[in-house]
């Protein structure tokens, strides 16, 4: 699924639509929005999350846990992650009749159906795109957004509206540049996947042709590799510390306020950050420039930032049990997110110890970067570290830097066999005051995890 040909969808408005992965957060916004513009979309997952699977019930769609052929008999077009098996029976199937597409495919319909916002990036794409939608709905351009993550605010991870669509496009499989939208923002570029066949060289090539392919404005936040994507725009580029700045003017209860300065001459607002995460005045800078490309009102944009003051597992509070705050991040992927997730609760619990409870992703993601999380969880006053994840698709090694990893980590983690056991000793161990993190980047996991510290906090 990984070539370099493009194997567009027909117009959905009318198409019918077979996703193979249909369950999980990557896939199933994408099939609600492709029925809210028309199509007849079913699906299959053996899988699947149940957030996810309450998200496609909703939108009426037919889910099967088998994979079969079959799927495909009245001349559906599957579409399937790129991590799906070519030598499969119900992939072979599509394939030999022409009509097996990526993910991307299904991404680039979506756009195509509607004017609007595509958002992309190694890191922090679903915060900018829900804080997008919500400074557009506040302008009145009654958005239709399809994210990875849960916004309750915006009504989920889809919600149907007849507005322009804003849309999070994950490029980890190398198809970005098959995608055109209006306008096109850039959140970073950084090597995100060590466990995936992807160089960085080879996701910028990716994304310098979804610049290439705005239609109207490019943003752009700070990454090393900007200049280089820039090149690519055929459309006016604003540059996030350029064009937009922002910068956090000052802290209140309920938020961040950031001072935000437009690509228009004076343009100067003030807007109210509710999220809690490590890039507050980039995020806020992007989602309000990518707003304002939309043709939001400034005020009004700046007000919308606002709206959203919580996504699932980015941060998320989970409020104070037994006076101890519990907090669920989606983070662990990336020791930059480790870390910047740590720092970010620093600031907001400034006299708090942080019991943090980390899941490392896969063998490949502790050779890649095992010092880097080793530093970065030496922010933690108590860094309780769980076994490597097993999945199907990336199962665990007995990779000798794992055990380098955990000696780095010295005397100042825990190990622990399980999530119950980590729950109960991060329990024990909290006082009145301290903050406990779940650091999980599966969501399952992550979602068991955090359930487990707060039974465990009410037990103890």
């Amino acid at each position: 699924m990984n070539d370099a040909e493009a194997h567009p969808l027909p117009p959905l408005d009318g198409a019918r639509v077979h996703v193979r992965g249909i369950a999980g957060r990557g896939l199933a916004p994408l099939a609600a929005a492709a029925r809210h513009l028309g199509a007849d979309v079913t699906g299959c997952d053996p899988r699947g999350q149940p957030q996810m699977r309450a998200l496609l019930r909703a939108a009426g769609i037919d889910q099967q846990k088998q994979r079969d052929p079959a799927h495909l008999d009245d001349g559906r077009e599957l579409v399937a992650t790129a991590s799906a098996p070519l030598d499969d029976p119900e992939m072979e199937a599509a394939r030999s009749a022409g009509r097996l597409h990526r993910r991307m495919d299904l991404t680039a319909a979506v756009l195509a159906a509607r004017p609007g916002l595509g958002v992309t990036g190694s890191h922090g794409k679903g915060t900018v795109a829900a804080l997008a939608a919500g400074a557009a709905r506040a302008a009145g351009l009654d958005p239709m957004s399809v994210l990875g993550v849960d916004a309750p605010q915006l009504g989920g991870a889809f919600h149907s509206a007849p507005g322009p669509a804003i849309v999070e496009v994950d490029g980890s499989d190398l198809a970005a540049h098959f995608v055109t939208c209006d306008v096109a923002t850039v959140t970073n570029l950084d090597d995100d996947h060590p466990y995936m066949p992807v160089t960085v060289a080879e996701e910028a090539a990716s994304v310098a042709g979804f610049v290439a392919n705005a239609r109207t404005h490019v943003i752009l936040g700070p990454s090393p590799r900007r200049e280089l994507i820039a090149r690519s725009a055929r459309v006016p580029v604003w540059r996030i510390g350029v064009d937009v700045t922002a910068r956090v003017a000052r802290q209140r209860d309920e938020g961040t306020v950031v001072r935000i300065e437009g690509p228009d001459d004076g343009e100067r607002v003030e807007a109210l950050v509710r999220l809690l995460g490590p890039a507050t005045s980039t995020n806020a800078a992007l989602a309000y420039a990518s707003a304002r490309a939309l043709g939001a009102d400034p005020e009004a944009a700046a007000h919308g930032l606002s709206a959203i003051d919580r996504l699932d597992r980015r941060l998320e509070p989970l409020g104070r049990h037994r006076g101890v705050w519990v907090y669920d991040d989606f983070g662990a992927k990336h020791p930059a997110a480790v870390r910047g997730g740590l720092l970010a609760l620093r600031r907001r619990h400034p006299r708090a110890r942080i019991i943090a409870v980390f899941e490392p992703l896969f063998g490949a993601t502790i050779r890649t970067w095992g010092w880097r999380y080793a530093r970065a969880l030496r922010l933690a006053d108590l860094p309780i570290i769980l076994p490597t994840v097993e999945h199907p698709d990336y199962p665990a090694t007995d990779d000798p830097a794992l055990c380098d990893w955990f000696r780095a980590i010295g005397g100042a983690a825990t190990a622990s066999a399980t999530p119950a056991a980590a729950a109960r000793l991060a329990a024990r161990r909290a006082k009145t005051g301290d903050v406990i993190v779940g650091l999980v980047q599966m969501n399952q996991r992550g979602v068991e995890l955090r359930e487990l510290v707060i039974a465990a906090l009410g037990q103890s």
